[in-house]
């Protein structure tokens, strides 16, 4: 799936640029570093170019991030493009009623997720809120995409392995009376300000989502590798 395609227009308040207070969020798929189309990289940058001058965001997801999340925590072997987007799906239904524009920065956004477990697990699984939000906050300081093996030894942006975000927007979603306060302690060491919105609250059923459930969505530009910068 090269970037531009399947991509996803949302609109946050309003549906047309004209309306002062509304906004305009793309979401787009980043390809595959191997075994794409041979134009696969003018293809990405010329849409890149075009949405940035129509977008107040645009959230990038990759392909090789979601395939990893199928294959090391979904227990699916051989992922196909349904699987993928059916991540993608979750995650943008999650994220679609808060805010994305980037508190500053550059539009371009991505995001991490967490907690990523089979929903036949579901039943078996208890969560806190400490536990979900540790990994996710090491899996954005290190462009991770599950919490399977991260590096732990990456603490701090000084770091040369860690990510420099320029502000993040943090999603809350179930049970529990953490706070405000306590998702923006748990990231603030990412950089830049620090936007927590949704927060914990009683949802209905658990038997095939979890009772606990958060996102970091922002700016962010990976150091390692060196090439990989958005």
């Amino acid at each position: 799936m090269a970037c531009g395609r399947q991509s996803w227009v949302l609109h946050h308040r309003a549906a047309a640029r004209p309306v002062p207070s509304s906004t305009i969020t793309n979401q787009v798929i980043w390809p595959y570093a191997q075994g794409e189309t041979s134009v696969q990289n003018y293809n990405l940058f010329l849409t890149l170019a075009k949405l940035t001058q129509t977008s107040n965001a645009i959230l990038v997801l990759f392909n090789d991030h979601l395939h990893h999340i199928c294959q090391s925590r979904l227990a699916i072997p051989s992922p196909s493009f349904t699987d993928l987007n059916r991540i993608v799906a979750h995650l943008l239904v999650r994220l679609i009623p808060h805010d994305l524009v980037p508190l500053a920065g550059f539009p371009l956004i991505t995001a991490y997720y967490g907690p990523q477990i089979p929903s036949t697990a579901i039943p078996f699984t208890t969560l806190t809120w400490s536990g979900v939000l540790n990994p996710l906050v090491q899996m954005a300081r290190t462009h991770t995409p599950t919490d399977e093996g991260l590096p732990w030894d990456v603490r701090d942006v000084a770091y040369p392995r860690a990510c420099v975000w320029s502000g993040a927007t943090v999603v809350l979603r179930g049970r529990g009376k953490t706070g405000a306060a306590d998702g923006a302690r748990a990231f603030r060491g990412l950089g830049g300000k620090v936007r927590v919105v949704g927060g914990a609250r009683e949802v209905e059923s658990a038997t095939r989502e979890p009772d606990k459930w958060a996102a970091v969505v922002g700016c962010v530009s990976v150091q390692w590798p060196a090439r990989v910068v958005y």
